[in-house]
């Protein structure tokens, strides 16, 4: 479990630096850098954030993402109560995603291009806290991410509100179609017990051992922590990088049943 140690104090302390690095973040300025022609900060951001993705998926939601630090706080005041799900509103993130991006394009295009790159961009003091108008928007984004998780269940922001992760998810899936070495979840070709503690250890709260059941380990909403692999008591799971690979080739390798299959 020392991995997944590591893996909690590098997002608490993204969750803590979000003064500093919220302006690089920030849909906001994106988007009205997008209408000046200017490639902002966060731009360069988004851009990096979805080519990592197509070689570790979702990833950076498990293992830097400041939002997600935040929700791992919510989780210990709530006891990590699992997400209660509520059909339908895990589109509300794509439709998000859509507009912001809609939004940017059509800026851009309206502008007539880029005209030049501000990494910088109405962040002149490097630190994006540093007046009141942005204390509160601070505020504001810790309480959107927060209420949900209190309410409906832990990391219920990543499951339906967030728009960053289309990023990730669209990197993940290119990846795969384009057979790239990607960090995945394999079954291991050890018995599982069925002692559930994969599913317990989850963030997202998805069904671990009905996956490991169906040898169907991929997720849109598994944000690659490694959580389960690690949780295993008998090391069902692996957790590395390999390429995209056939049913009877990853069961081959594996030891595992031939519908075994990678996480996304």
């Amino acid at each position: 479990m020392k991995r997944q140690r590591l893996r909690r104090r590098i997002i608490v302390a993204s969750a803590i630096l979000l003064p500093v690095t919220l302006n690089y973040f920030s849909p906001y300025l994106m988007t009205t850098g997008a209408a000046l022609g200017i490639i902002t900060g966060s731009f360069i951001v988004w851009v990096v954030w979805s080519v990592v993705a197509l070689f570790v998926g979702r990833a950076a939601c498990g293992w830097v993402c400041p939002l997600d630090g935040i929700q791992l706080v919510c989780d210990k005041v709530t006891h990590g109560r699992r997400l209660r799900r509520v059909p339908g509103l895990g589109a509300l993130r794509y439709v998000l995603w859509a507009a912001w991006m809609g939004a940017v394009v059509a800026l851009l295009v309206r502008h007539g291009g880029v005209s030049h790159v501000e990494p910088l961009y109405m962040t002149a003091h490097v630190v994006s806290v540093d007046a009141a108008g942005n204390l509160i928007t601070l505020t504001m984004l810790v309480a959107i991410v927060a209420v949900p998780a209190v309410l409906i269940g832990r990391h219920a922001f990543c499951q339906y509100l967030c728009p960053f992760a289309p990023y990730n998810i669209v990197g993940s899936l290119a990846g795969r179609a384009l057979r790239l070495p990607q960090l995945r979840l394999r079954l291991s070709g050890a018995a599982c017990s069925g002692c559930g503690s994969c599913a317990g250890t989850c963030p997202m709260s998805l069904p671990v051992p009905e996956m490991v059941a169906t040898g169907d380990l991929r997720r849109t909403d598994c944000i690659m922590c490694g959580s389960c692999a690690d949780g295993c008591p008998r090391g069902v799971i692996a957790y590395r990088f390999a390429r995209t690979v056939s049913a009877a080739t990853s069961a081959a390798a594996d030891g595992a049943p031939g519908t075994a299959r990678d996480a996304a």
